[in-house]
Formats: structure tokens, C-alpha cells, sequence
């Protein structure tokens, strides 16, 4: 995974998301559409950001689906935005049949908040840690690190982007129309097996997401 700063990617990703853009490419429920995850807002919902852990099914191709998993949806998970200086409290219930994890990959929090590996949630289970946001702005991601399962989970859909937000930030006129003219952007490497999402490769077994 790379972590780009917001300014780099803003000013980089126009060239990236014109050219996807003119061409077909497989996107879930729609195929040649770019989706746009829905923006969760921690001060907009009181500084409680609710995230579900669960199993779907997504039509990556028409007409073919594929057994899932995602936050608050059948994959992947909505955009979460944060703000510098903020306290934001985290409700993750599990709703799979087995343990999971959520790590904010990139965001500044002692360890005992960080979502590792060590802080399984059990399945039916939910964990309420308050993360301290206290860094500048940056484009960041949320995902599964549970032992032994992180590459499987990821690969089946436990991944979002996670955005810091600042004052600075918002003071530079950067485009901010979430969803028009500021658009998350998750690229990621899948096998597909008749228009099928394919099993995640052995050598994923535990490795970290391919999301960048």
C-alpha cells in the first residue's frame, strides 16, 4: 500500500482517473462506471462513525456474482473523513462468522487504537476506540489486519479510504465536491473466473491489501 499526500494525489490523479475514464473496466453492479463509495462525515454524525463488518454478494460483471464482504455494504466500505484537532469515536461491529480487524493504515494513534492484529474483534462483537486525529491532512485507508486472514478479507472486499481533513487544507481551493469534482479513487488487483471473483491467491494468505 502507498500513501500519497492529498496535494500530490489532487494534483496527479486527474491524468490517472481522465484516461480510466474513456475506456470499459469491470466496477461493481455496473460495468464501465467509476462508483463512488458514500461519504460518512465524523463531525456531520456527531464524532461516531458506526462501520459493520459483513458478507454480500457484488455483480462485478452483469448478470455474474460474487460472494463479498464489506463495511456497510456488501464491498469495500464508504469514504470516512476526519478532522484535524477532533476526537472521533469508532463503533466496528463484526457480523462475519469469523474474527476481524480494522487498522487505520497511515493514521497517527498509540497501538492500543491501531487495529492490529492483537485486537481481534470476535465475531458478533464490537469495538469503540476513540482515535485522537492530530496530523495534517493526508488520503489514508482502513482496513482488515486479522492474523492469518488480512489477505483473504481484503481481497473479498474489508477496505476503505479514510481522509484527514484540516484547516490548511481547506484554505488552498483544492477541488472538495465529494463525489464531482473530488473523487476517491481505490485501485486494486482481483482474478476473475468466469465474470467471477476468483479465491485470493495463496501467497495472500496474510499479506497486506493491494489497495493504493
Amino acid at each position: 500500500m502507498t500513501l500519497l499526500d492529498r496535494r500530490t494525489l489532487l494534483a496527479g490523479g486527474g491524468l490517472l482517473l481522465a484516461a480510466a475514464c474513456t475506456r470499459k473496466f469491470a466496477s461493481p453492479e455496473r460495468a464501465g462506471t467509476l462508483p463512488i463509495p458514500r461519504l460518512i462525515d465524523a463531525r456531520q454524525q456527531g464524532q461516531l462513525i458506526s462501520l459493520q463488518a459483513q458478507k454480500g454478494e457484488t455483480a462485478f460483471f452483469p448478470g455474474r456474482r460474487s460472494t463479498t464482504l464489506g463495511y456497510n455494504g456488501s464491498y469495500l466500505g464508504p469514504t470516512l473523513r476526519v478532522h484535524r484537532g477532533d476526537d472521533v469515536t469508532m463503533a466496528v461491529r463484526n457480523s462475519l462468522s469469523a474474527d476481524t480487524t480494522v487498522h487505520w493504515h497511515g493514521l497517527l494513534v498509540p497501538g492500543e487504537l491501531d487495529g492490529s492484529p492483537h485486537q481481534l474483534i470476535a465475531s458478533g462483537a464490537t469495538w469503540r476506540p476513540t482515535l485522537p486525529i492530530r496530523q495534517p491532512a493526508a488520503t489514508l485507508f482502513y482496513h482488515s489486519h486479522a492474523h492469518g486472514l488480512t489477505g483473504e478479507q481484503v481481497y473479498s472486499g474489508l477496505a476503505g479510504m479514510l481522509v484527514v481533513t484540516d484547516e490548511e487544507e481547506q484554505g488552498l481551493g483544492l477541488p472538495s465536491d465529494y463525489g464531482v469534482d473530488d473523487l476517491p479513487v481505490l485501485i486494486q488487483d482481483r482474478q476473475f473466473e468466469d465474470g467471477s471473483l476468483g479465491s485470493a491467491p495463496a501467497e495472500m494468505a496474510s499479506a497486506y491489501p493491494s489497495v493504493e
